[in-house]
């Protein structure tokens, strides 16, 4: 298909600003749709034998694998092994919290016998008066779980007064935001089996890791329904959970806010950011050949509509900002059209218009839309579209 004419929230928190440091010594973003050059997306119904995907067993047999290799060969490398057995240890509970309505609990998620080895913190709250196990939302943090509360990122409150559940945890835990945090990141478990130069892997594989983790506690937790768990995150953490989604199919759905490039916007339409610039600032997000399309887009061969494709047919919400045009929020918009035939061929309605919804009109399909007003943050506008989504797609129905 021709058509015409991406995020790095600083590891402290959401960035703002248009250009967002891309640097003097990279080429300046493009912020024109003018200047947006002509592309071709890679086939997302295409078997790579050149055969049309037009039954739900030509996506699950053929083409899905297909594309899981590729992204994982070219963009995000493979996840750290799944660890053999996790031990949790229980830190701390307190069944009144949030003026009673919560019960809040501070576990360690352990992935080896050594006292020393990569281990995952875990800030856990369920509603106090749910009847039986609850769907929640699980996500990474960047400024760790004492921030949490209170934080215009996380609404507890409000998550659980809607009744929900949260588990969240810090990003750092899982792989340090550095080039250099392969050698304390959770790639160590099977270091001497693996990989020794965390090339072939990267940050963003470890944190999607980190998002299968606690489905596996959510899986032995009471309180929890671990067949609703909604993967959630904002900017570089919402490409990690779109990895997540792609990578685990017990994740019952996934949201992303705001990311970008590496994320639901299009490499190829090359507004705003692009890989040079990701790549450039962020080696260690992705896989060492990832550096190869730098500047040669239309080389990858794959594109993000494929990767939200993956989660199909699942609920995905990609949440965008009309001022974040470093993350081309009409770019994540095309991303999820795109994307929408792989609901349809496995029986479901994707994206429920053809056209850029206006500001502060979320698209609530199963596939859907939500351009909010403003900056790149997470809010408390973004959640409530978030609690209705689910509403809709994962508390009242099947998300499978």
């Amino acid at each position: 298909m021709a058509l015409a004419g991406c995020d790095s929230s600083g590891s402290s928190g959401p960035e703002k600003g248009d250009d967002n440091g891309a640097g003097t010594d990279l080429p300046p973003p493009i912020y024109s749709e003018s200047a947006v050059p002509e592309y071709t997306l890679p086939s997302l119904l295409t078997t790579a034998d050149g055969d049309s995907v037009t039954t739900p067993s030509d996506w699950w047999n053929q083409r899905r694998p297909q594309l899981l290799r590729r992204f994982r060969a070219h963009v995000y490398g493979h996840l750290p092994p799944t660890p053999p057995t996790v031990r949790i240890e229980h830190h701390s509970s307190d069944p009144s919290a949030l003026d009673s309505t919560a019960l809040r609990r501070h576990v360690t998620l352990h992935f080896t016998d050594r006292p020393e080895g990569p281990a995952l913190d875990l800030l856990v709250f369920v509603p106090t008066e749910a009847e039986g196990p609850v769907p929640i939302f699980a996500g990474l943090n960047a400024r760790g779980n004492h921030t949490v509360l209170p934080s215009d990122d996380w609404p507890v409150r409000t998550i659980i007064d809607r009744g929900y559940g949260l588990v969240v945890a810090h990003y750092g835990d899982l792989f340090p935001d550095r080039p250099e945090g392969f050698n304390e990141s959770v790639y160590q478990i099977h270091a001497a089996e693996h990989d020794t130069t965390g090339r072939t892997g990267s940050a963003l594989s470890a944190w999607a890791w980190g998002f299968h983790r606690m489905v596996d506690y959510a899986a032995q937790t009471d309180a929890i329904d671990a067949d609703r768990v909604i993967a959630v995150g904002h900017s570089r953490l919402g490409k990690a959970a779109l990895w997540a989604g792609a990578t685990d199919r017990r994740l019952a759905a996934v949201v992303d806010n705001a990311s970008g490039c590496g994320g639901s916007a299009l490499f190829r339409r090359r507004y705003g950011e692009r890989i040079v610039h990701i790549d450039t600032r962020f080696p260690h997000w992705f896989r060492d050949r990832f550096s190869q399309y730098r500047e040669n887009e239309s080389a990858l061969p794959v594109d993000q509509h494929q990767l939200l494709a993956l989660m199909a047919p699942r609920p995905v919400l990609v949440s965008a900002k009309t001022q974040d045009r470093w993350a081309d929020p009409k770019g994540m918009f095309v991303s999820i059209k795109h994307a929408s035939p792989a609901w349809t061929v496995l029986g479901h309605q994707g994206l429920a218009t053809r056209t850029l919804p206006m500001p502060d009109a979320p698209v609530l399909s199963r596939a859907g839309y939500h351009l909010r007003s403003g900056e790149h943050t997470l809010n408390l506008v973004d959640w409530g579209v978030f609690l209705d989504h689910a509403d809709r797609h994962v508390r009242s129905s099947d998300p499978s």
